[in-house]
């Protein structure tokens, strides 16, 4: 249990509520603190219901009053007052009635409560009883029960109230606090309020198809050669971007090995194979190493010198020669066995064999870069740099009141670094460099008027009018040089036709009223069968009067009264 309690009572408070308050305190010591003019402690009944519940409890109870008729009385039952929260409390004296007396203790009490106190005495000189000497008083500290019981309790303890200075002081924060929640709100409203508008009438929906011309050049719409003036923006994006390599290199041993090269044609009478010349077999390439020259020979009718001796005609040795050739990359692959057949790179008429097997080659393959990879880093920096591109253009456009027309983008790569040269040994290839973006912007306000004034051609303008030109949900379709404030732009749109009403009509008739205001003012309107306003925030309770914060969706209504977007 805490030590100590105050309790304020209410001045329409019965016993009953008095008796509860006493009862679920948690503290020993409980201070009632009575108003003025109070009356339900005014009753010896009363008074000894409280002081038995106080006894049960085996609480002390102190009343904080200044009133007098009430001393008696709490005397007579033995319960302890005090004039202040910082005053001693003590048990006043019990009055003393006279046998002869009928009244009962609660006429006294209110025949003497009907006299006004002399500020000037003590509460035991109104009660007419001398003061008390203090023997009855009590302390109001934080000592325990069974230190009470061990004697009489301490007197030169003063009661300890509670800091009511700290309480207004916290009662003014919170006040404060509270003024700035209403003050937040208000400004929540005004700034965070939207509204929905939603007009049910007789509207119908057809495409349209319409093909805008976007001129650099022009500075404003025209309508009838549907022209409509356009900007370009520009954004430069700088990052860097990396794609794995892919090529493959052998950094194993190169084969060696020799082959014998035969002059087969005798119409040249010298042959000159040079060291340096390819010599090939299934696809696998040998290099010469040293200058060959093959001469002519006659030998037999056919100029074949495999004929036997003696035929018609000279016979030389030098139309065959050995020269050591060695593989023109490392790796297992070029290592091949004797009797291969070989050609000449540039003498179609030497052929090429090797009466002993070409090795030596060994494997060891290493990642190199190809020129795929560069390609594939250079289009993973325009690939990364292509969102943040689109949301700085998407702005500068949104800044300028324009359509953004997505399909317009382009971009040009300005000096890109490559992190490593093509058939560099790496295992990734980076693209570090400045890419220029760009986007066609036009104003939103000129390509509803080219639609407008083709739409409205299909339909009876004395009747109906162009509700909405869709331009919300339209696609746009750019045909043209990109990069160039000059194209075709095609525009697919839904046009809705109805009654004689368009969305700035309606964000005007709507701006600042309540929302039965609002849709009163709404359903006066020819061709408007129904009205719905959507708030927000939940507190809002008028439309914004910023039209850029209403938005309006017109409705198509059927005869039974529904309605169709």
């Amino acid at each position: 249990m805490t030590p100590k309690d105050t309790i304020y009572i209410d001045i329409d408070d019965e016993i009953t509520a008095i008796i509860e308050k006493v009862r679920v305190s948690d503290s020993k010591i409980v201070a009632l603190v009575l108003p003025k003019r109070t009356t339900t402690l005014k009753s010896i009944v009363n008074m000894r219901l409280l002081k038995r519940l106080a006894d049960g409890e085996k609480k002390r109870v102190v009343l904080i009053t200044s009133e007098a008729s009430l001393l008696p009385l709490a005397g007579a039952v033995g319960v302890h007052v005090a004039k202040t929260l910082q005053s001693k409390p003590a048990i006043p004296p019990a009055p003393e009635l006279g046998a002869a007396n009928n009244s009962t203790a609660d006429e006294a009490l209110d025949a003497d409560a009907e006299q006004t106190p002399d500020p000037s005495k003590s509460i035991g000189e109104l009660s007419g009883m001398p003061e008390p000497d203090g023997d009855d008083s009590i302390d109001v500290d934080n000592s325990s029960d069974d230190a009470k019981s061990a004697g009489k309790p301490k007197k030169d303890k003063k009661l300890k109230i509670p800091n009511f200075e700290k309480f207004r002081k916290l009662l003014l924060l919170a006040g404060g606090a509270l003024v700035l929640l209403i003050f937040g709100l208000i400004f929540a409203s005004k700034s965070l309020n939207k509204a929905t508008v939603t007009i049910k009438t007789d509207v119908t929906t057809a495409n349209s198809d319409v093909t805008l011309t976007a001129s650099g050049d022009a500075t404003e719409v025209n309508t009838a050669k549907k022209v409509v003036p356009s900007t370009l923006v520009k954004s430069d994006q700088n990052d860097t971007a990396s794609a794995p390599a892919t090529g493959q290199k052998d950094k194993g041993k190169k084969a060696t090995g020799t082959v014998t090269l035969t002059l087969t044609d005798c119409s040249q009478d010298q042959v000159t194979v040079y060291a340096g010349t390819a010599v090939s077999e299934g696809g696998l390439t040998y290099i010469t190493q040293s200058a060959v020259t093959l001469n002519k020979v006659e030998v037999g009718p056919d100029c074949n010198p495999n004929d036997p001796p003696g035929s018609p005609g000279l016979y030389s040795s030098s139309y065959r020669k050995s020269a050591n050739v060695v593989a023109q990359a490392g790796g297992d692959k070029y290592n091949v066995a004797s009797g291969k057949t070989f050609t000449v790179a540039g003498a179609s008429n030497v052929s090429g064999s090797n009466s002993a097997a070409i090795s030596g080659g060994t494997s060891d393959i290493v990642k190199v870069v190809a020129q795929a990879d560069i390609d594939a880093a250079k289009k993973a920096l325009v690939d990364k740099l292509t969102d943040q591109a689109k949301d700085d253009l998407n702005k500068q456009l949104s800044d300028q009141k324009m359509l953004k027309l997505d399909d317009s983008l382009a971009n040009s790569t300005g000096a890109v670094k490559i992190s490593a040269k093509l058939g560099a040994e790496a295992s990734e290839v980076s693209a570090t460099g400045v890419v220029t973006f760009s986007m066609i912007g036009i104003k939103q306000d000129d390509a509803d008027k080219v639609i407008k004034s083709e739409a409205t051609k299909q339909i009876d303008a004395a009747k109906q009018s162009i509700a909405s030109t869709g331009l919300d949900n339209a696609t746009f379709k750019i045909t043209g040089k990109k990069g160039s404030p000059n194209a075709t732009i095609e525009v697919q749109s839904t046009v809705s036709t109805g009654a004689e009403l368009s969305e700035q009509d309606v964000q005007g008739i709507v701006a600042g009223k309540k929302k039965g205001e609002a849709r009163d003012a709404l359903k006066t309107r020819p061709g408007v069968q129904g009205v719905d306003i959507g708030l927000s925030p939940f507190w809002a309770t008028k439309i914004p009067k910023d039209p850029g914060k209403v938005k309006v969706i017109f409705e198509q209504a059927n005869s039974n009264g529904s309605a169709n977007p």
